[in-house]
């Protein structure tokens, strides 16, 4: 970056992230109490539908603005930026439109035909409404981000999960108590108003720092933005038809395999809806280096900085490693207390510890997509995700008829192993990467189980008392082991130009 250094970025989104994957967390976990485990079930099958049409109307869109923005201003060439952001924007505006037609008026006919539940189709038609706001928005975003503008890119966000909680907390209030479908509606409107609010703060924001040129802008964007924009969104669309496939399968395969409607509802929004997003919460942590990668490795490709490419790389999966590490060892010791603490369900409990062992596949395939997709690898990726996403569809077809929940979570880590393999050896084939396997995955692991082992043996009262040692453990035995190098604390303390 020319103006702000990688570390003031970081720390801009991190704080944000932690905001709003905060709130967002300590809101699923009040709403889950609210509704219960059914009606979150319900409201994730709506949105499994919602959240096709959304991929429909965004898909790569906010990627190649955010890569082509970051380019150009690396180039130099504001008409260029001004031009990208135009491009997507119209275009992002009328996918928008498209699929919040489609999703309105196929309704009623996915909710009968595809999720087996007549109750979601008013959701459907509700969410419908905030599609071409959101679509929008995001690529409002994106922009921000390729111009490293990063507290712009993340106050919209902060806006609409304010504004999201707020007219959700008060319609539940207005609903009568145990009727699901009213619950829900009231979740469905709160979003669509966040929505669209965010994206009116989203386009001010956008207009009043808008760039001033009225120079041609370089040839080839709109060629570029296609060449990026077309496989992902591709790779996107097939693998949200298939995942919305693969969340209507669940329900049905588990009432097959014995559990009766509701209790099939409940067991798919305890996973769903409460096990995976304390799986991922502190992910948080990681999600601003993601997505600063990408206009980071996009602009040192542009420039053919290859060994800057290789050298963020290396760094940012060593310090991903050994946070993964550390979070999966405090989800298998305290496993039983975090769900009772926040659920209190013991069953949240059994299911958060067998999901425990994927945190450092999902938080390290989360950093490496990000660096593919500044490497334009998008191509490779929808490869993957696309047969990811077909594998997991097939696993839930045969398996949870036969073997419950215990099918669903083999699908998980067959998935999640799949994928995350893949594009890690996609990543070690383009950048010709070599990764220290002691220092990366051996020393942490065992650190891990040091501190788990400690903790267990040492602390006997308060979980929270717990988990605050065996972070504290845990950190010293990293720099006692030198996993954590004096290279790696200065890492994102220096501006970019100055890294080599």
């Amino acid at each position: 970056m020319q103006k702000k250094s990688f570390f003031k970025s970081t720390l801009v989104l991190t704080v944000a992230g932690l905001f709003l994957r905060g709130t967002q967390t300590g809101f699923s976990v009040w709403l889950a109490n609210r509704i219960g485990a059914q009606g979150m079930g319900l409201f994730q099958l709506a949105c499994s539908v919602y959240m096709l049409a959304v991929t429909l109307s965004t898909s790569g869109i906010t990627i190649a603005v955010t890569r082509i923005v970051s380019e150009q201003q690396a180039k130099n060439e504001p008409a260029g930026i001004k031009k990208a952001f135009w491009l997507g924007f119209c275009t992002s505006l009328f996918l928008g439109i498209t699929a919040a037609l489609l999703l309105f008026f196929c309704a009623d006919w996915a909710a009968i035909n595809w999720l087996g539940e007549p109750r979601t189709a008013p959701l459907l038609k509700v969410f419908s409404l905030c599609i071409p706001f959101l679509s929008t928005a995001a690529v409002i975003r994106g922009y921000f981000l390729g111009l490293r503008r990063a507290a712009l890119s993340v106050s919209g966000d902060v806006v609409e999960q304010i504004i999201g909680i707020a007219a959700t907390v008060w319609l539940l209030s207005l609903c009568t108590p145990g009727d699901l479908t009213s619950a829900c509606m009231a979740l469905a409107v709160g979003s669509v108003l966040s929505e669209i609010l965010s994206c009116i703060y989203a386009f001010c924001s956008f207009w009043v720092t808008r760039p001033k040129t009225n120079k041609k802008a370089p040839r080839g964007i709109s060629r570029q933005m296609g060449t990026i924009v077309l496989p992902i969104a591709a790779g996107n669309n097939i693998r949200s038809v298939l995942s919305s496939i693969e969340n209507s399968l669940v329900p049905s395969g588990l009432k097959q395999y014995g559990a009766q409607h509701t209790q099939a509802l409940a067991q798919y929004g305890m996973v769903k809806g409460m096990v995976l997003p304390l799986l991922t919460f502190p992910a948080v942590l990681l999600s601003p280096i993601a997505s600063l990668l990408v206009p980071e490795v996009s602009a040192a490709a542009a420039v053919h900085n290859k060994k800057r490419v290789l050298y963020m790389t290396k760094r940012c999966l060593r310090l991903t490693f050994w946070y993964a590490f550390g979070i999966m060892g405090i989800m298998l010791l305290f496993a039983d207390e975090i769900g009772v603490f926040f659920f209190q369900s013991t069953q949240v409990s059994g299911y958060l510890r067998a999901a425990a062992p994927l945190i450092p596949l999902l938080y390290v395939d989360q950093i490496v997509d990000g660096i593919l997709k500044g490497l334009n690898q998008q191509v490779a990726s929808m490869k993957y995700n696309t047969a990811d996403a077909l594998m997991r569809v097939a696993l839930v077809f045969f398996l949870v008829p036969l073997f419950g929940m215990n099918g669903y979570l083999f699908m998980l880590y067959a998935g999640t192993i799949f994928n995350a393999s893949m594009s890690a050896l996609q990543l070690i084939r383009v950048i010709k990467l070599r990764i220290d396997l002691v220092r990366f995955i051996l020393l942490p692991l065992f650190v891990c189980f040091l501190s788990c082992l400690c903790t267990r043996l040492l602390i006997h009262t308060s979980f929270l008392i717990g988990i605050l040692f065996c972070l504290f453990v845990y950190i010293s035995l990293l720099f006692l082991f030198g996993c954590i190098s004096k290279t790696d604390r200065l890492l994102f303390r220096k501006k970019n130009q100055k890294f080599f």
